[in-house]
Parts: C-alpha cells; structure tokens; sequence
C-alpha cells in the first residue's frame, strides 16, 4: 500500500513534467505530434510515463497525437493527464494552437498547485511522525524518571535495615 501511495504520489510530478515537456516541444516543432515523437526519440528520463510514451510513439504509425496522449494517460492510470487530454481536445476544438498551449499551461499549473497541497499536507503531518519515531528513545528516560523515587525509597529503606548499617 505504500508503495502504490509513493508511485501516485511522484505519478503528479512525472506528468507535470511531461506536459511542460509537450509544451517546449510543441513550441519548437510547431505541432504536437511531432513535438511527441522528439520526446519519445530525445528523453532520457525512465520514468513510467515516458516509457508509455516510448512505447506508444515506437509503432511509428501516423497517429493523432491526442490519442497517443490519452492512450498513455490509461497505460499509467494518470487521471491528471487524462483531465490535461480532455482539456487539450476541447481547446483543439474551439481555439487552435493557442488554446492548445493555454490548455497544457493551466494543466501545469493545477498539477503545481496540487504538489503545493501535498507537500503542504506531509509538513502538517511532520511532527506526529517525528513524536512517533522518537517515543522508543524517551520511552526508557521516563520511566526512569517515574520510577526513580520508588527505586530510591526501596534502596534507603534497604539500607537502613541491613547489618552494619548499609551496604
């Protein structure tokens, strides 16, 4: 379960940078298909995103880079970036290149402000973890603590009983 939890937790970062990725790359090749193939064909990154990408643009297949995305969207079960193909659809629909790029940047700046709200979350949940984690360390100081007048009345009253006078 943790481990599912970390890889959806870094799937948000992988896919905002894939989407900034789509967005310099469209700006250069001029559209985004081929923007998608200079991804697959240039990126070092291996990632699961990218090598969904990899794989899907490697059939070399003249193909509708919509659905390349949102094909790669369902092989990494990212609702992010299937939200960022259905926002890119509708502004291909009614704007153009330019409500393309529109739609890939207010993607990008959903998926930051969620990795803000994450974070955001885990420095909220930092100090019960470091209490957790440093209980086993006090645990041993505080009973000594607690005990320490019982152990010392037990010992004086030891002392005093004993033959001679004390130990």
């Amino acid at each position: 379960r943790y481990l599912v939890h970390q890889r959806r937790r870094f799937m948000i970062g992988q896919v905002r940078q894939l989407l900034v990725d789509i967005r310099l790359h469209m700006s250069l090749s001029g559209s985004l298909l081929l923007g998608l193939e200079n991804i697959a064909r240039t990126t070092g990154a291996n990632s699961p995103v990218y090598r969904a990408l990899k794989r899907r643009m490697s059939g070399g297949s003249a193909k509708s880079w919509l659905e390349v995305l949102e094909q790669v969207a369902k092989d990494v079960n990212s609702v992010h970036l299937l939200r960022a193909a259905q926002r890119v659809r509708s502004a291909q629909q009614s704007g153009g290149v330019a409500g393309v790029d529109q739609a890939i940047a207010s993607s990008v700046e959903e998926l930051n402000d969620e990795i803000a709200g994450q974070a955001e979350e885990q420095m909220q949940q930092m100090p019960t973890r470091i209490t957790l984690l440093a209980m086993p360390f006090l645990l041993g100081p505080i009973v000594i603590l607690l005990f320490y007048p019982l152990v010392d009345r037990i010992l004086n009253t030891l002392a005093g009983t004993a033959i001679g006078g004390g130990f």
